[in-house]
């Protein structure tokens, strides 16, 4: 396999070229660059044409001259346009359009054989080839020659190529049923090569539209009726394993159904039962070792504790330790007597527990967020909400509207919060109701 050019190999050529003055390498001293760059032959001599004759941008203006020069030089008459061209004359010609020869050989040769149009005897020769050669992949030099005989551009012979590959014959359902009634006749799945080429020449087909009839016949979806469920489940059942491919291709007779079809059934059969639900995620967080390592010794155990796969297993454990940790009860129930050993029971003392708060959710896996959150809704449960701390606070919030007349402050909503024994958002979001109803 060749090495890639890489800039280090550009960087070498060029620093060569600057100490010999831009003179050729001799044999041996491309045989000691190759070594230095791990280059071929060829990549090294490529890169001192590109340094030594680098190529140009080449125009319309350029071709026209081009052109133009070589008819004033040469007879129409001359059939090898590139034989005649002497160095001096390239030299100049480099000179005056900025081109390598490369190019300059390229735009000639280009100009004594035009593209072509795409008849319908070009479409005949080239269909008569691809029908003799219905598995052969075209080489390059046999794209160059087909190319030439036919006096096609690439862009056309791409063309060409693509549209009569696309439709080489005319499909009928009659031509279709013929390759069905043969197959169920074999009783097999696949047709032999003998036997394709039979059906090319009898039905006018193309080799890659047998293949295409044989693989839609193959996967055509059949109805999933009740009695087809009913016999892949028997032999489900009776088996207790997946079929293999003889089997696969039996049950695919009885029932009328595809291979995906099959497959899919077989799949949903075996991983019926198997779904992650929230009592199995709180499981698989319990039986996580503490290490937090998932070996294969622990995701045996969980499969037989929660009859899950192995895929589900490593999904779950992915995506928890990328989000957030699961809240489960148990990791509630451990909040709140946390709470309760604090006794944190407003807003100023959570900030005071903020670095145990950032303890408890290392501990549990979760984040500080979802522990504020707890708190809060611990906090809001401990304090009812009754008709008379409801009347306090329809009094205190007139009062201070109507002595100031502007929205109460933090510190009035804590001081008020601790006279008629509630939390702080419980107040706060009494004054914004008060505050919607009045606008």
């Amino acid at each position: 396999k060749r090495a890639r050019i890489t800039e280090r190999a550009h960087k070498i050529v060029r620093d060569w070229l600057k100490e010999h003055n831009k003179v050729k390498p001799t044999t041996e001293e491309k045989r000691e660059l190759c070594q230095r760059t791990g280059l071929t032959r060829f990549q090294i001599k490529y890169l001192f044409s590109y340094y030594l004759d680098p190529p140009g941008k080449v125009t319309s203006e350029k071709k026209e001259f081009i052109v133009n020069e070589h008819k004033k030089i040469f007879s129409d008459s001359d059939s090898s346009h590139n034989s005649g061209l002497t160095n001096e004359i390239l030299q100049i010609w480099k000179e005056h359009t900025h081109l390598n020869s490369a190019q300059i050989r390229s735009i000639l040769s280009f100009d004594k054989t035009p593209p072509g149009a795409i008849t319908e005897e070009k479409r005949a020769t080239l269909r008569d080839w691809l029908f003799a050669h219905p598995h052969k992949r075209l080489t390059r030099q046999q794209k160059k020659q087909l190319r030439n005989r036919l006096k096609l551009a690439p862009s056309q012979f791409r063309y060409l190529m693509t549209s009569l590959l696309e439709k080489n014959g005319e499909m009928t359902q009659e031509k279709k049923d013929t390759i069905e009634s043969w197959l169920k006749a074999h009783n097999t799945t696949r047709l032999p090569k003998d036997v394709r080429q039979q059906f090319q020449k009898t039905l006018k087909l193309s080799a890659r539209q047998i293949i295409g009839i044989v693989f839609h016949l193959n996967h055509e979806a059949g109805s999933l009726t009740d009695q087809n469920k009913k016999v892949l489940t028997d032999w489900l059942e009776r088996n207790d394993r997946r079929p293999a491919e003889k089997e696969t291709h039996q049950l695919m007779q009885q029932t009328g159904l595809n291979r995906i079809q099959v497959r899919g059934f077989v799949d949903r059969y075996f991983n019926r039962g198997k779904v992650l639900t929230a009592h199995k995620k709180e499981q698989l967080l319990e039986l996580l070792p503490k290490d937090g390592i998932l070996s294969a010794a622990a995701i045996q155990e969980m499969q037989q504790q929660t009859n899950l796969t192995k895929k589900q297993i490593r999904t779950f454990f992915q995506r928890s330790t990328e989000m957030r940790g699961l809240l489960t009860t148990q990791k509630k129930d451990h909040i709140q007597e946390w709470m309760k050993s604090k006794n944190a029971s407003t807003e100023s003392s959570t900030m005071v527990i903020s670095k145990e708060i950032a303890d408890l959710a290392r501990q549990l896996r979760l984040g500080e967020s979802q522990i504020r959150q707890q708190i809060r809704h611990w906090r809001d449960t401990q304090f009812t909400f009754t008709k008379q701390k409801r009347d306090a606070l329809r009094e205190w919030y007139g009062a201070s509207k109507g002595t100031n007349n502007i929205h109460p402050s933090k510190g009035d909503m804590e001081q008020i919060a601790q006279q008629v024994e509630l939390s702080y958002r419980q107040v706060y979001d009494f004054c914004r109701r008060q505050t919607a109803r009045k606008k």
